[in-house]
Parts: C-alpha cells; structure tokens; sequence
C-alpha cells in the first residue's frame, strides 16, 4: 500500500484530493533522522497531573468511537464521532465537568455517516455546537460533508449537506471571529483537493475555496482561527509533484473573505500533521507523524511561527517497526501536551494510549504511558477553563467503547527524572 493509500485510513476519510506548488519553507531534518529501534533521551520530571477519574461510554452490541471533543467556558464537555448501530450513524454527546453524560444526540441515513469535528460557539447570549463529517447517505451513493447545528440541550436546529457527484468530505470545523464557522476537507471534483467552507449561523455558504486545484493533490486534516484574529490558518498534506507516494505538511492561512496570506510545505518527507494547535504569543504547534512503511510510524512534532516558517527544531521519535502517532494537542502551562497512541516497548506489541509534555523550546518534560489500557488510543485533548489539568477522549477495546479521562494538579507537586528507552 503506497502512503497515499495508507494516510486515508489513518485521516479516516475515504478519498485524496487535490494539491498546490510546493513551497520548500523550514523543511529541516529531524533531530533524529535515523532507523534504530531505540533512541535514549532524558525526561526531565515524571508526569506532573494525575488521573482524577474515568468514564466510558458504550452502548450495547455496537461500537462508540470519538473522533473530536470541545470543553466550554464552563467545562462541559462534547465530543462527536459515531456509533455502529445503522450502519455507521453520527453520535455527538454532551457531559458536566465531572464526565457524567447530560445527553446524546444521533443521526443517520441509509449509509455510513461520521462525525470529524466539533466547536462551540456563542451566538446572541446562547451556546451553540457545530458537528461536521461525511455522509454516505446520499443518493449515488458517494459521501458528501455535512454540518448540523445544535442547542446546548442537544437539540438540533439545522443539518445540511455539501458536495457533488463525487467524493467530499468534512474533517474540522472552528469558530468565526465573525457568526459561523470555518470549516476544512476535501472535494474529489478535480481529482482530489483541501476544502475549504464559511458557513454562517444558518449553514449557508458565504465563500468556498479549492485552494490547490488543479495543481497536486492535497488534503485538509484540521482548522483553527488565525493568529492574525482576522481568518483561519489549516494545516493537512500535500504529495510530492514527482513522487505521489512522497508526502509533506501542507499550512494555508486566510483572511476572513477568503484571500489567501500565505502557504508553506514543512517538515521532512513523508511527515503528515494530524491537528494544528494556537499557541499564545504567535505560531502553531503540529503534531503528527512520520511514515517510513506501512506499520512503521514515528512521532513527529514541530512548531511554526504566525507566518508559516518553521522554527528550525523538529521532534521525530518512537518505536521503530511499529505504529506511533501524536493525534492531538493542547497548551498548557507553557508547554505543549500530545496525546496519541505508542507501540509497546518491543516491536510488534499492541498500541497503547501515549501522553507527552513537551517545553517551547521542543525538549522533553515527561510522558504517561498508561498500563491498564490495551488495544487503545487517545484521539483529543483539551486544556480545562482553569488551566489546572487536561481531559483526554479515546477509545478502548478495539474501538467498541469511548472513554474521557481527567488529569489534574495534585496538591503537592511531583517531581523527579528519569530517562525513556525507545
């Protein structure tokens, strides 16, 4: 299976798409570019946040699976994804602080339909929660992207389809400084290209974008307001123009009209970025990873600043021969925490859920490895309104039930160091 092929299962979408001309910004080595199968490095402290609880979530004789999660000013939580019953139907649920489920909202058609990506807005005084995806209920039976519009009581106010004859797909969804949402996929009406939407509060189009038709095929895994608080900057892939099978990080960044500022190709070949992540003071943390052969994956972090360049230091690392990847991040107490999922410390042994704290400047603070979960992974983090902790969404089992965990400050600091073998 060429990486193409692989990233469409590992980005949960269904087709590639489109691309621009490559813009070689910051496309430095890796601190570690080598194929060993381990690599020492000090961990500065063991982990400082502790687990305060753990609530799953599954519903009988079908899967529950999380694909993203948004915490409100006042730390409810909802996090969106799917459930196995009809096929594939779109499953979006609301809890308090404590994890204890306030409502659960799911929708779906003849086909498949999945849930990608959820924000929360306020409109008028009232909060609202904005699901997108891909739907396979259509009539020719391609997937479109959809977008619905729900109260905070789990109601739902509006649900549209976008696309065409052909494949199209939603996978992230952001807040407007304006009404409405930003919203990133692909169309396949070229071929394969990003996708890029704004809606406004009744779903209505007010521009669409098809930044790199024509050109080389690309995709838009994740969305987020620009640093310019004026737009929106994603982030995704782009493949290489001679060598389809060669794949890099792709950074777009527009005003609120939809005008381009700039574009940049990052990091090293074969590197794809699962989230992209505001940072206070400019720039954006990507997290993602490294593809050397099917089943053989490496972390990979890098930061860039505000206008897309690359600030020079990237993190690749990882069990070698096995299957690593940073999913998701957040900011928090100055420094970036990753989640994702990690192979076991010897190769071919199952995936486990992975947490990494990690300073600005890219040197590693300290790691969580939970023992108590197999056959696991955890897809999104969100720092909590008080900055005391992070909650973390995944799923367990082979992805037959979803779970939130909560980490927080403990009272009494912890501290210490010791060193990881990979």
């Amino acid at each position: 299976m060429g990486l193409g092929k692989f990233l469409r299962k590992v980005a949960l979408t269904s087709a590639l798409v489109g691309s621009m001309m490559p813009f070689y910004a910051g496309a430095t080595e890796p601190i570690k570019s080598s194929k060993l199968s381990g690599v020492e490095r000090k961990v500065e402290q063991d982990c400082p946040y502790v687990e305060e609880w753990t609530k799953t979530f599954k519903e009988e004789g079908a899967t529950v699976y999380t694909n993203d999660m948004t915490i409100d000013s006042n730390g409810d939580i909802v996090f969106a994804g799917y459930t196995s019953k009809n096929h594939l139907d779109v499953r979006v649920e609301k809890t308090g602080p404590n994890g204890n489920s306030k409502w659960v909202f799911e929708w779906g058609g003849e086909g498949q339909d999945i849930a990608e990506g959820v924000c929360t807005t306020q409109e008028q005084g009232e909060t609202f929660h904005y699901v997108v995806g891909r739907t396979y209920s259509t009539e020719n039976g391609k997937s479109d992207g959809f977008g619905l519009k729900l109260k905070d009581d789990g109601t739902s106010v509006l649900l549209k389809t976008f696309g065409g004859i052909k494949s199209d797909s939603f996978n992230s969804v952001c807040a407007s400084e304006n009404k409405g949402v930003y919203v990133a996929g692909y169309t396949s009406v070229s071929g394969g290209d990003s996708w890029i939407l704004s809606l406004d509060e009744d779903l209505n189009t007010n521009w669409k974008k098809i930044p790199s038709q024509d050109k080389y095929e690309s995709f838009a895994n994740s969305i987020c307001q620009a640093q310019e608080k004026d737009g929106f900057s994603f982030v995704g892939y782009i493949v290489d123009e001679y060598d389809e099978d060669i794949l890099r990080i792709r950074l777009e960044n527009f005003d609120s009209n939809g005008n381009q500022r700039f574009a940049k190709t990052l990091g090293t070949e074969y590197s794809h970025a699962s989230k992209i992540i505001p940072l206070s003071g400019g720039g954006y943390a990507l997290p993602g990873c490294i593809y050397y052969d099917m089943g053989d994956l490496e972390f990979h972090l890098m930061l860039v600043n505000s206008d897309g360049t690359s600030r020079g230091k990237q993190l690749t690392w990882g069990v070698r021969d096995n299957y690593n990847i940073l999913r998701d991040a957040c900011e928090l107490n100055d420094e970036i925490i990753s989640v994702g999922e990690i192979a076991g410390e010897e190769i071919g042994s199952n995936e486990r859920p992975y947490v990494v704290g990690i300073s600005k400047n890219l040197e590693f603070n300290w790691e969580l490895k939970p023992e108590n979960f197999k056959y696991s992974k955890f897809n999104c983090i969100e720092s909590l309104p008080d900055k005391e902790g992070f909650i973390v969404a995944g799923n367990q089992g082979a992805g037959s039930e979803a779970f939130l965990i909560k980490y927080s400050l403990p009272t009494t600091d912890i501290k210490g160091s010791y060193w990881a073998l990979y």
